[in-house]
């Protein structure tokens, strides 16, 4: 069946949040085990439940396309910008796929950047059909950092927003050197059905010589019963051109094949539009 979601509009995110972790990181500074309210959940707990959930939407979600639009500008010698639309394409039977549809701005930008940031994702789509997802507890180290309220609101539509402070946040460090995309931050899980929101942080290496440090913001939005990216902030510096950032806006999903336990009696929950401004 085919359900077209299109997100809301592009939302533009600072790299507030995510410098700050980078600050603490960079001090030693190591979370606590958060105070947890009554009825909230252990540290294991919360992983277990988020692995089992993910692993179970991944099986549902059996083919989708989406459109991605990369903006980068830098700020260093001279004002310079990129853009790139990409579609992005998922059958169930091989990795993710990503065809440039169309370039324009800075050819440097494109080639030592975005080019380089793209053979990245479809390294990462490769091994994640392999391997399944790396946010599990035998690669990172896991900390419970903040636990919802007890009297949280479990009235969560798919399609709100997600409330940062009613959700289970945890640090992760990576355990062990990954032959794929790893990195150093924070998720905010959501309470009612352990669903990845948000996650800030910087990755462990970078796959552009030009790119020396990055500092990430993912936030995901639940359509139906799938989570999924509709947003990421990153802030960079680029060797010799100095401060760069980078926004990636996922638009036009269609749900194209999923499994008959994500539709769960409501169908129309995947047909849904959020409204611009949400």
């Amino acid at each position: 069946m085919s359900n077209a979601i299109k997100p809301a509009g592009r939302l533009v995110l600072t790299g507030t949040i995510a410098l700050v972790s980078a600050v603490t990181m960079l001090l030693g500074f190591r979370p606590r085990q958060a105070a947890q309210p009554p009825g909230a959940l252990s540290t294991q707990e919360v992983v277990r439940r988020m692995v089992a959930t993910n692993a179970a939407r991944r099986l549902d979600l059996r083919a989708f396309t989406a459109m991605i639009h990369y903006h980068l500008e830098s700020e260093g010698l001279s004002h310079q910008t990129a853009d790139m639309d990409v579609r992005l394409a998922y059958d169930g039977l091989a990795p993710k796929s990503y065809t440039i549809i169309s370039e324009s701005g800075s050819t440097m930008l494109q080639d030592h950047i975005l080019k380089p940031f793209l053979s990245g994702e479809r390294q990462e789509a490769v091994i994640d059909f392999r391997d399944g997802s790396a946010l599990v507890p035998g690669n990172y180290a896991f900390t419970l950092v903040a636990s919802p309220h007890a009297d949280m609101n479990t009235s969560f539509k798919p399609g709100d927003e997600a409330d940062p402070d009613n959700s289970y946040i945890l640090a992760l460090t990576p355990l062990k050197a990954l032959s794929r995309f790893s990195f150093t931050g924070t998720l905010w899980i959501n309470p009612r059905d352990f669903g990845v929101e948000r996650l800030d942080g910087q990755p462990t290496k970078t796959n552009s010589w030009w790119v020396s440090r990055i500092d990430f913001n993912y936030q995901n939005r639940k359509f139906g019963k799938f989570w999924l990216p509709v947003n990421n902030h990153s802030v960079s510096q680029v060797r010799m051109f100095g401060h760069a950032t980078l926004d990636i806006t996922f638009s036009d999903y269609a749900l194209t094949s999923i499994g008959p336990a994500a539709l769960d009696g409501e169908d129309s929950l995947l047909r849904q539009t959020p409204q611009p401004g949400h």
